[in-house]
């Protein structure tokens, strides 16, 4: 809790300073409260949420005010603070979902699709701030004045093409060679762990 205090009241400094708005993004006390945040999640995760909040319909209302906050908000001179709020919301998700394993929305977070989201995360995760369609659609010969929807739609489309073929092209080649040559210590062990 000090540590998220801590944090608000370095983004109020900033704010009130007038910052650069990159400064919101690279200050670490600014910052260290959406960490926290992921910890109080972790933390809180056995404690049982109020079954409204643990519905479908509350997992749904949560999922779509996170998707739709950086579109709603992400050009507002707010967003670093506001954005924020998008932190709260991804750990409020995670704690929803590990509860609510039963619950018809979870379920769906097997489907084969979003397993291969899930898969390929990291490498999206390495990709995203890379990958500008303002910047690369003109290399290609587009010079097209897109809404920033379409570009951002654009740019979600090759940060998963990339994670996917860093994914089949080398990061489960390497996995499965590193598997191939553990050592034969390690499969003794996992075998006195079995037992």
């Amino acid at each position: 809790m000090g540590l998220i205090a801590a944090s608000l009241l370095a983004l109020v400094i900033l704010w009130v300073r007038g910052s650069w708005s990159i400064s919101f993004y690279v200050d670490t006390v600014a910052n260290v409260g959406l960490l926290a945040f992921g910890g109080l999640a972790g933390l809180v995760v056995d404690r049982s949420l109020p079954s409204w909040l643990r519905s479908d319909a509350a997992i749904c209302f949560v999922l779509a005010v996170f998707l739709a906050l950086p579109v709603a908000a992400a050009h507002s001179v707010l967003w670093p603070t506001v954005g924020r709020f998008s932190g709260i919301l991804a750990a409020l998700l995670l704690v929803q979902v590990a509860q609510g394993q039963k619950r018809r929305v979870v379920r769906l977070l097997d489907m084969p699709w979003i397993r291969e989201i899930g898969l390929v995360s990291y490498g999206a995760y390495l990709f995203h701030p890379v990958i500008h369609a303002g910047q690369l659609l003109p290399v290609v010969g587009i010079h097209v004045d897109f809404r920033r929807s379409v570009t951002m739609a654009i740019e979600l489309g090759l940060t998963l093409i990339l994670a996917e073929l860093s994914w089949r092209l080398f990061e489960r080649p390497v996995r499965a060679a590193l598997l191939r040559t553990s050592r034969p210590v390690d499969k003794r062990l996992s075998k006195v762990d079995d037992i």
